[in-house]
């Protein structure tokens, strides 16, 4: 992950070096002592993991964030279920996410959230090589560093009047922008090599205690400069070699209670890495691509029995409208907001492959007509690559006239080359009683949409207005 807005996301990652020497925990019922994470004067705790979440939630409209029942992201939490519970407390609320991209990488942000790429699962030979990925990330979180070094910046680049009033409002908001605004001007890069010393060390006593043998993080940090040659993976960039990396790890290692055995792979893990190879995640340049193309998230490839609708439909009664749709896709909004229904492998945390938005749009045009049109061009200005196809087609739904266009344009799911599909929109929309529209949009990639028309033309069928 090469770019500017990565590089923005990761800088509350990033860390500066603390010239005091870190004092150590007292050792735990393991005889496992842990450093003490860095201070961060100017950040709290609360702070912190409100500075998190609001840069992953910029990660995830910015990046093919794989869904949450995604079984790569399955098999990603449950490495970490393993890992989470030994690192000290008061523990931070870790949240896990894979992302559809090709590269060797993964970044932490402050207060808990941790993205790691399908290509370092398909890079790891085995789930210790892996865990030592993850355990390195966490260990970035548990140490403060991004905290640490948002604290240090603003102190040494804030003028007192400005930090005196972001202090005084307490609020995460005025952090973010403010910790955003350094970062994105580019006063950190990439993390320093002593803070990668001290995640290492960190990560190799939270594998040890999960039962990893920690040897194999320095083995995957090895294996990628041997394969990367003069460029190297991208992670190599982002978590530089602190010097003799192996040989640090194995001296640390030593100091540990003996123990016979480690644990080798595991069923999951044999599963979730032939999943993965199996996979054709996007590279950088792809997922570069997207995000000039509006931003959208992409979601790769996806089967129809992944999004298969089930034949038996539930009824969503809503402020403006009831409808019925398949009982195995969820919806997401409320009575009073706008509706997305969906099967869960067809989105991202940014846009919808697969499923149904029912919303309002309230046009200056007082008629049916004119307001489809308005509403046309305002998808089309927000999407230019969006066309309409069709011509406006009167219909008629539960006695209720309406008007009905197709749209095509680019679907966040890739073919096998790893292109966006082509996409097929179906709008419905109908006029209320006070002149505002509530339409509908069927959405699926054109490739599979005439699977899916009964049931969108079935779910149409069921749409009552409340007028």
């Amino acid at each position: 992950m090469t770019s500017n807005l990565t590089r923005r996301l990761m800088a509350l990652a990033l860390v500066a070096v603390m010239a005091a020497p870190q004092l150590l925990l007292a050792a735990t019922s393991s005889g496992i002592a842990f450093p003490q994470p860095h201070s961060a004067m100017f950040v709290s705790r609360d702070q912190e993991i409100q500075l998190g979440q609001q840069a992953a939630q910029e990660a995830r409209k910015q990046y093919p964030v794989l869904p949450d029942n995604d079984p790569l992201t399955q098999y990603l939490r449950y490495v970490a279920s393993r890992l989470v519970p030994n690192v000290p407390e008061p523990r931070y609320p870790y949240e896990f996410h894979m992302i559809n991209q090709k590269d060797i990488n993964a970044f932490a942000l402050p207060g808990g959230p941790v993205f790691v790429n399908v290509g370092a699962l398909q890079a790891a030979d085995n789930e210790a090589e892996f865990a030592g990925v993850v355990a390195h990330e966490m260990s970035h979180v548990y140490m403060r560093h991004g905290a640490a070094m948002a604290s240090k910046a603003m102190m040494a680049q804030l003028p007192l009047g400005v930090l005196g009033a972001v202090l005084g409002s307490g609020t995460g908001a005025s952090l973010a922008r403010i910790a955003g605004s350094l970062f994105a001007n580019g006063l950190l890069l990439r993390y320093s090599r002593d803070a990668e010393s001290e995640a290492d060390a960190v990560g190799a006593r939270l594998m040890y205690l999960a039962g990893w043998n920690p040897r194999a993080m320095a083995d995957f940090f090895t294996k990628l400069e041997q394969e990367g040659g003069a460029r190297g993976p991208q992670f190599l960039s982002d978590h530089p070699n602190p010097g003799n990396r192996a040989g640090a790890i194995q001296k640390l290692v030593a100091t540990f209670p003996p123990r016979s055995s480690f644990q080798g792979d595991s069923s999951q893990f044999r599963q979730a890495k032939q999943i993965a190879m199996g996979r054709r995640p996007l590279t950088a340049e792809q997922v570069a691509q997207q995000q000039k193309q509006g931003g959208q998230g992409a979601i790769g490839q996806v089967t129809r029995d992944e999004i298969r609708p089930s034949d038996q439909m539930q009824a969503l009664n809503h402020s403006a409208f009831t409808v019925s749709y398949p009982s195995n896709w969820k919806v997401s909004g409320d009575q009073n907001s706008g509706v997305t229904i969906f099967p869960e492998a067809g989105v991202s945390q940014s846009a919808i492959a697969y499923g149904v938005i029912i919303n309002g749009y309230d046009p200056e045009s007082r008629d049916l007509d004119g307001g489809l049109h308005e509403l046309e061009a305002q998808l089309r200005q927000s999407n230019p690559d969006l066309r309409v196809v069709t011509s406006d087609e009167n219909i008629r739904v539960n006695g209720v006239p309406g008007k009905s266009v197709e749209m095509i344009g680019p679907s966040p799911v890739t073919g096998p080359n790893n292109q966006p599909l082509r996409e097929r929109d179906w709008m419905v929309a109908f006029q209320r009683g006070n002149g505002s529209l509530v339409y509908i949009v069927f959405i699926s990639p054109e490739n599979d949409f005439n699977a899916l028309r009964p049931t969108y033309e079935k779910m149409l069928r069921s749409f009552k207005l409340k007028q």
